[in-house]
């Protein structure tokens, strides 16, 4: 299981954190994420903060983690 800490910053893409978590062996491959990412319509509730991550969690754990709605 390959475990890391991202950091989002402000004005980081779907895109960004996506080839981050594949380098870090989160994910096979970023352009599948980022791709669910605009399908589930949360590309823009992508928030700021830093997250663990690990290989076990599907892509829609990762996404609802990160892409939150403000309230």
């Amino acid at each position: 299981v390959y475990r890391t800490y991202i950091t989002v910053s402000k004005g980081m893409t779907s895109i960004d954190v996506a080839n981050m978590l594949e380098k870090a062996k989160i994910i096979k491959s970023a352009s599948s994420f980022s791709k669910k990412v605009e399908d589930k319509k949360v590309s823009s509730y992508l928030q700021p903060g830093s997250y663990e991550v690990d290989s076990n969690m599907t892509e829609d754990e990762i996404i609802s983690k990160l892409f939150k709605k403000r309230k």
